[in-house]
């Protein structure tokens, strides 16, 4: 079963093959409304873990934001412009903080240095 941070990471995943090879400041609200659709449409499709689109949407969305206990949809947004426009590791920093294990740890970090390619 996936957790919090699969699916988090499946969303940056969107995010980040989105902007790629984008120039200029990237604004992160539409694009990261279109990855959780898109990663719940996939996890739907799967039929094992949701029933419909909106409750695959509206878990998927909960895990970017109040399962790592951040306070608005505006800040993972800021934290994914961030990232993108500045190198920041704030976005790292919170889905290593939130990781239960040594295994999700590894992922993630092996997530930002592929991404960082």
């Amino acid at each position: 079963m996936r957790d919090k941070i699969d699916d988090v990471l499946f969303v940056l995943k969107e995010i980040f093959n989105e902007v790629k090879g984008s120039i200029g400041n990237i604004k992160a609200t539409e694009i990261r409304r279109k990855a959780v659709k898109s990663v719940a449409r996939t996890e739907l499709a799967k039929k094992s873990r949701f029933k419909d689109f909106d409750s695959a949407k509206k878990t998927i969305h909960d895990a970017c934001v109040r399962r790592l206990r951040i306070d608005t949809v505006s800040e993972f947004d800021e934290l994914i412009e961030l990232y993108i426009n500045q190198n920041s590791s704030q976005l790292q920093d919170i889905l290593i903080k939130h990781a239960t294990n040594k295994v999700q740890r590894s992922m993630i970090s092996d997530f930002f240095k592929e991404i960082n390619r």
